[in-house]
């Protein structure tokens, strides 16, 4: 892969857009883009999965990227879901990206389920990690051994219901532990295991589901579909009512 990376962004209509490598516009891009079979991102030399970087002050960086193995879709290489920092605060898009060359560049595109662009990249993958624009190294994130489920957080639908303790920014690591017969649920920087609540845990024919009930009949619920990409999502019960307080993407 080559060294060379450079990224380069514009803003509109709160999407972040990125515009066409140097020499060349964004229409003549894609025309050459269309051209590339969809290879999938593990034929083309980088692993599917989830990659996560440090925190950064600088704006527009890609945060998280989940590439998954869910088949091509017209001739896109394969389905994604991104966090980019933005204006700090993170932006979360989902959709297909395609691998391509331009220019004499290996280039990444990613269109979200509204059709639009939101990340035109170089990218470089070497020893694990991926690069994406100039610089912006990224890792799959470790997997534990303990880890029924290994998730990563790309949208908090309701930030008080774990106060700062969750998020894409600072605490994206979602997981159910099992340690012999006893179950936790570790989201964010918060943990709940038989101490404090009781924990059941089924592995449905469609689905997995682990509630946490705590004292006072609240609960706490993670739910992941079992077909991928694995988009799932963290409710919380309080008086009855369930709701979602965020959109967790696991690995297979």
């Amino acid at each position: 892969m080559r060294a060379s990376t450079v990224v380069c962004y514009a803003l509109a209509a709160s999407s972040l857009l990125a515009c066409a490598a140097p020499g060349g516009d964004e229409s003549e891009e894609d025309a050459v883009a269309e051209t590339f079979a969809g290879g999938k991102g593990d034929e083309l030399g980088f692993q599917l999965g989830p990659f996560t970087r440090e925190p950064s002050s600088d704006a527009k960086e890609p945060l998280i990227a989940v590439f998954h193995a869910s088949g091509r879709t017209g001739g896109e290489s394969g389905h994604f879901d991104l966090v980019t920092y933005e204006e700090y605060e993170p932006t979360y898009d989902s959709g297909t990206y395609k691998l391509y060359q331009y220019r004499g560049r290996d280039r990444i595109r990613f269109t979200n389920g509204d059709g639009h662009v939101v990340l035109r990249s170089d990218w470089s993958y070497a020893d694990g990690t991926l690069t994406l624009g100039e610089g912006n190294e990224m890792s799959p994130p470790k997997r534990l051994a303990v880890a029924v489920v290994d998730c990563v957080v790309v949208d908090v639908l309701d930030s008080n219901a774990f106060e700062e303790g969750l998020s894409p920014h600072e605490y994206p690591s979602v997981s159910v532990d099992r340690d012999g017969a006893n179950f936790s649920l570790e989201i964010g920087n918060s943990s709940f295991d038989s101490s404090e609540a009781t924990i059941a845990v089924t592995a449905g024919a469609t689905a997995f589901e682990a509630v946490a009930t705590l004292a006072g009949g609240d609960k706490i619920i993670i739910r992941v579909p079992n077909q991928a990409p694995r988009r799932g999502e963290i409710l919380q019960v309080i008086g009855g009512n369930e709701d979602s307080v965020a959109t967790i993407v696991c690995r297979p």
